[in-house]
């Protein structure tokens, strides 16, 4: 017998656990080397063992049911004012004659795995906010935004998708993605119907890396339609303005390259169409032009001199005089416009300088 209670005892001994016992006949109590050593101190009794924990009378209460009934128990502990977490099995010890001989306590120390657990618990609340506030954010952009599976079902949407899905669902159940698998990238313009008012939209689709799902987003570019009619309505006016006064206009862009001329500017001139056509530069229309070269012509010098570089940087109206060679002086005037060109205007003075001289 003593040589089974020492093999026990070594036994008992060589696992990490620690043991509470409480021996009814000879009411006496026992606490293992190693449930000390667990928790670096000494005790007493029970009731100071039960005081070192947050859950203490709840340890107590089990203990004394387990002291009176046959039953066992387990709970969680946790010690004050330290990071110790335990689990206790609690059970009553049954002797020959069925009766209750003592308790006994079993603590295994889970501080690792609490450990873990509690870190592994904060990384998923981290995510699950990263993923609320990612779900924010897409749910506030006004574009629907969409994924799809394999079977192109859709599988995640925003807020805005949910709102057009009816009208959104007719569309992407009949796009190329859908009828030919291949495509990585697909782009469609279409007219669809929300809340009764007609609409403009850009479908985009990109396949997912390695898979055969997709993402998808629809942009409303109704209002973008409507801005680009009234701005080609506001430039077809302006060129049909343009053309019909008298005086002789032309707008170059920003590289200097014949954009618009109206026929008072070709008539000026006898510039051939197709010269016009060609879009020649400003500095070759102006090679073209017999100029009367005097020292007394500050403005023609100061363009061929500096190759007009300056016009590149013109951001105020400018206004020179060009005298040409078969007698006429022009007075001409250029203004940079908001699209980085500049507009050229023309006007024959030569009577009017006569006057004057």
């Amino acid at each position: 017998m003593k040589h089974e209670n020492m093999l026990l005892n070594n036994l008992i001994d060589a696992t990490d656990d620690g043991f509470y016992l409480w021996d009814a006949e000879k009411r006496i109590e026992r606490f293992s080397p190693n449930l000390l050593l667990l928790f670096n101190t000494i005790f007493y009794s029970f009731n100071e063992f039960a005081n070192f924990f947050e859950e203490s009378d709840l340890l107590k209460r089990n203990l004394n049911e387990v002291k009176e009934i046959s039953k066992s128990f387990t709970i969680k502990l946790k010690a004050k004012g330290v990071e110790i977490y335990c689990v206790c099995h609690g059970r009553s010890i049954i002797g020959s004659t069925n009766d209750i001989v003592g308790a006994l306590l079993w603590i295994k120390n889970i501080s690792n795995s609490v450990t873990r657990i509690n870190n592994l618990n904060m990384e998923n609340i981290r995510y699950a906010q990263k993923l609320r506030d990612f779900t924010d954010v897409l749910d506030i952009i006004p574009y629907p935004i969409w994924k799809r599976d394999h079977s192109f079902k859709i599988s995640v949407c925003n807020a805005s998708y949910s709102k057009c899905v009816k009208s959104l669902k007719k569309i992407l159940n009949n796009n190329t993605l859908k009828n030919n698998i291949s495509p990585q990238y697909y782009t469609e313009t279409k007219y669809i119907i929300i809340n009764n008012k007609r609409k403009l939209y850009n479908f985009t689709e990109v396949r997912v890396e390695g898979s055969n799902k997709f993402v998808g987003y629809a942009e409303d570019i109704t209002q973008i339609e409507q801005l680009n009619n009234k701005l080609n309505n506001y430039i077809t006016i302006q060129k049909t303005l343009l053309a019909s006064l008298p005086v002789a206009i032309v707008i170059h862009d920003e590289n200097q390259r014949l954009q618009f001329y109206n026929r008072a500017f070709a008539e000026l001139f006898s510039f051939d169409s197709l010269l016009l056509a060609a879009k020649p530069t400003y500095e070759e229309i102006f090679g073209l032009l017999k100029v009367k070269e005097t020292l007394e012509s500050n403005d023609y010098n100061n363009l061929c001199k500096q190759k007009f570089e300056f016009l590149n940087t013109l951001s105020d109206p400018y206004n020179y005089l060009l005298h040409l060679a078969d007698g006429r002086t022009l007075s001409v005037l250029i203004i940079p416009h908001a699209v980085e060109g500049l507009i050229f205007l023309y006007e024959n003075i030569t009577n009017k300088s006569k006057i004057e001289a």
